[in-house]
């Protein structure tokens, strides 16, 4: 493995979160674990960028916890799978993944990222009220 990517990572009342942000591909090689590689070299492009990423970020985020290693699969919608006692949540974009993790409480969590886009006005007289646009 020659990850040399950096992550930054926050303690949670709700759990760890890990952020990896890149600005130089990632590459299969970067996972250690050989499923996951395999699942990395099967997508295209961008796809297999933001999986490898969510990934790093998901072990990154497990180890703070001090959860086992893990080789994560992904369930029938392709969200990881966490290990026992654990419960994971990714997300991702080009260039930036997030993981949420948590000891199995009975809750989920949930983790979002989202592109800062300029607002877009044009279609807000079809989906405001007359009070919302004043």
């Amino acid at each position: 493995m020659r990850v040399s990517h950096s992550f930054v990572t926050h303690t949670l009342e709700h759990g760890v979160l890990a952020l990896l942000r890149t600005s130089t591909p990632l590459h299969a090689d970067d996972l250690g674990d050989a499923h996951e590689r395999a699942r990395a070299l099967s997508l295209r492009n961008q796809r297999a960028q933001t999986f490898i990423a969510g990934r790093l970020a998901l072990h990154h985020a497990l180890a703070a916890l001090g959860a086992p290693h893990w080789s994560s699969g992904s369930n029938d919608r392709g969200a990881p799978t966490a290990p026992p006692r654990f419960v994971v949540s990714l997300s991702h974009k080009p260039r930036m993944a997030c993981a949420l993790v948590a000891r199995d409480d009975g809750w989920t969590r949930g983790v979002d990222l989202e592109l800062m886009r300029p607002v877009s006005l044009s279609i807000a007289t079809r989906i405001l009220c007359a009070d919302e646009l004043a």
